[in-house]
């Protein structure tokens, strides 16, 4: 599973650099956020403006056109980087707030999940031990070894989630369709499951 997170990282960054190659006037990060992370494709202005620049492209007579389209492009991607920063100061904010309630574990994400993205609240293992470790803490001294007992086993516990939240987003990437699936766990059966791994072989070999 570790090699999961390696896996999505590659495929983050060629994700990156294919949007640099589309899109070369534009650098690798605007205003410090991934092109990957823009959502370029799906914004209408964008699009619009791309469709412009491929027909300026096709004639040398428009070169100061192309020029001035690909700098209101710019304009465009660094106004989509503003939303993106402010997504993640609101969702740093939930990552500070999982921290406080959860100070073990550390960081602001396990595995390179963001903690506010990890179902702490939902995961029964996870809220049993953390139920015994709010009754060592109750004399935190006599029971120090116990406690730290506990934070590691939570700690693991965080990551096996994080590690799961990874491959559902793996597998959601490369077949969209399951994204219509809205039922807790379903990630994990599949996992779990001789005949969707099978199917999902064969598929992988028609594609």
């Amino acid at each position: 599973m570790a090699a999961l997170v390696v896996r999505l990282a590659e495929e983050r960054a060629e994700a990156t650099e294919r949007a640099h190659e589309q899109y070369p006037f534009l650098p690798r990060r605007v205003l410090g956020v991934h092109l990957v992370d823009i959502s370029l494709q799906e914004d209408d202005v964008l699009s619009q403006l791309a469709r412009r620049r491929q027909r300026q492209q096709r004639y040398t007579s428009t070169a100061k056109d192309l020029n001035y389209t690909e700098k209101e492009m710019m304009r465009r991607a660094e106004e989509l980087a503003r939303n993106v920063r402010l997504v993640d100061a609101y969702r740093g904010n939930g990552n500070e707030y999982v921290r406080a309630r959860n100070p073990f574990l550390m960081y602001e994400d396990r595995k390179c999940v963001p903690l506010s993205e990890l179902p702490l609240a939902g995961d029964g293992v996870y809220q049993g031990m953390f139920r015994d470790y709010l009754t060592a803490l109750e004399d935190a001294e006599a029971n120090a070894p116990r406690i730290a007992e506990l934070e590691n086993a939570l700690r693991s516990r965080a990551d096996e989630l994080a590690l799961e939240v990874c491959e559902r987003e793996a597998q959601l990437s490369h077949y969209s369709f399951l994204s219509a699936q809205n039922v807790p766990g379903w990630s994990d059966a599949l996992l779990h499951d001789a005949e969707f791994q099978q199917l999902r072989e064969r598929y992988d070999e028609l594609s």
